[in-house]
């Protein structure tokens, strides 16, 4: 990769170690964040209609963009909503 040439079509993050209550299709917040900046700009809004453990939600708070996500079950998205909660207090 170069200035000229800042992707290319193979990536190679690294998956997500297991941790206690991790969701198995977790992806990697460094990936996200790729994304994400390639495709938005500071202050947009980034939606997640599979939201799982907010990874893409997490990912697009820490890069200044706002976020709304979407789950259907209910505990993970509770689980999911306090996690977010916590990242915003803690980061003020």
């Amino acid at each position: 990769m170069t200035v000229q040439v800042p992707y290319t079509d193979v990536w190679t993050h690294k998956p997500v170690q297991y941790y206690p209550g991790k969701h198995p299709c977790e992806k990697p917040a460094e990936m996200l964040q790729q994304i994400i900046s390639a495709s938005s700009r500071p202050g947009d809004l980034v939606a997640d209609f599979f939201m799982g453990s907010g990874s893409t939600v997490k990912a697009a708070m820490a890069l200044g963009r706002r976020a709304t996500g979407v789950e259907l079950e209910t505990e993970r998205f509770e689980q999911t909503v306090r996690e977010v909660q916590d990242l915003v207090s803690q980061n003020g």
